[in-house]
């Protein structure tokens, strides 16, 4: 275990938190440590939340919600880092006067789209490019309608980016879809298109691409006493009339589920989100076969009864998914953890430690992005009363 790099400060914490690495963890697994050393992406004074990374191939991009000291509006604000996980520079994506939030970002091999809305009660989707090299380029609007559009997503599938998000419609929210032109930023076929506009509360959407079609899940959650999780396969051909899409339930039973990601193995689909059953939030997944019509495959990933998990992210690697995920282990500590699942859905280790260390070290909202060999996993840690991002490089 090392430190990778760090863009300075706190360099005694963690290594204590490198020799603490396996404290408070149920781990269920003989496995071996996941994490190949730590990076130091933002420790600065600024509040910074909600990590997100994508791989161009050559260096990861790691993009988050920055509130500055006193600031009375949020930035985006981005970390290159390279394919061992060290950090090269940090990137000012959205610094203005608006307020800057809830930044995805994929890449096309080269580039990087981040994504985010801005705004304070008519929010927009806005999109920035940023090049192998760390120019941030102007940022364009993907959305700027009179409709209140939030919670965006990104994949890209080798041609296009579909950018999907929350809209809200009255009492009720729809899932609307754009696709994007890596070369220009243009919303593709002249508009935009509806994924979801049933009459219900659908929020949460979650994108990725096998490359060729795309599958948005999110989370029905209107007129039910539990949430459910949904899909839609997003067919990107693109025409006179909008991309085809198919709906489907990946789960609609009596457990209130929650808070989906996806990712895929370049055939199907891996769908984790969080379920609450009998009081206790646990980890799950649905395997989505997409060959004909979606079928569905339900995966157990952490359901132990002693501890809550939640705010599970996923991505595929050479041979096999990483799922991460934030675990309760006491009202002051957090920690994150990790599986290890098959393209067939097998659970081959779970409650694997990927930050375990204790107070003063609270850990959330991990992300999962793969490079060339390995995973990164950047994630949110609260520290003395400041939130830093930290990332974690993980074997595949």
């Amino acid at each position: 275990m090392k430190l990778l790099s760090s863009p300075g400060g706190r360099i005694a914490a963690v290594s204590l938190l490198l020799a603490g690495l396996l404290a408070g963890c149920d781990n269920g697994s003989s496995g071996p440590p996941l994490v190949l050393g730590y990076t130091l992406i933002d420790i600065t004074t600024s509040n910074d939340t909600l990590p997100q990374g994508a791989y161009n191939g050559t260096n990861f991009l790691v993009v988050y919600d920055d509130l500055p000291p006193g600031g009375a509006d949020h930035d985006i604000i981005g970390a290159l880092l390279d394919q061992n996980g060290n950090y090269l520079s940090t990137l000012d994506i959205a610094v203005s006067t608006a307020d800057d939030r809830v930044p995805q970002v994929a890449s096309d091999g080269k580039n990087y789209l981040v994504v985010y809305q801005e705004g304070t009660t008519d929010h927009n989707i806005i999109g920035v490019f940023v090049t192998p090299g760390g120019v941030v380029g102007a940022p364009f609007a993907i959305d700027a309608s009179v409709s209140d559009d939030t919670a965006p997503t990104v994949a890209f599938n080798g041609t296009y980016y579909l950018v999907a998000y929350q809209r809200a419609n009255g009492p009720n929210s729809s899932i609307i879809g754009a696709l994007v032109d890596p070369l220009t930023g243009n919303v593709l076929a002249g508009s935009r298109f509806a994924i979801d506009t049933s009459a219900n509360v659908n929020i949460l959407p979650a994108a990725a691409s096998n490359g060729s079609t795309f599958l948005v899940a999110y989370q029905l959650a209107s007129g039910h006493t539990a949430g459910d999780i949904l899909g839609a396969i997003v067919d990107p051909t693109i025409s006179a009339t909008p991309p085809a899409v198919t709906q489907f339930n990946i789960d609609a039973s009596q457990y209130n589920d929650q808070a989906p990601a996806v990712a895929s193995d370049g055939t199907n689909y891996l769908v984790v989100y969080q379920e609450i059953y009998n009081a206790q939030s646990d980890i799950v997944g649905s395997l989505v076969n997409v060959s004909g019509q979606p079928a569905v495959s339900f995966v157990s990933i952490n359901t132990n009864p002693n501890f809550d998990e939640y705010q599970p992210r996923v991505a595929w690697g050479e041979s096999r998914y990483l799922v991460a995920y934030t675990e309760t282990y006491s009202s002051t500590d957090h920690n994150i953890l990790g599986a290890r699942i098959t393209s067939a859905g097998q659970v081959q280790s779970y409650a694997l430690p990927i930050n375990t260390y204790p107070f003063p070290y609270d850990d959330f909202n991990p992300s999962v992005v793969f490079g060339a060999t390995s995973f990164l996993v950047p994630f949110q840690e609260f520290y003395y009363n400041n939130n830093d991002i930290i990332g974690a490089l993980v074997s595949s």
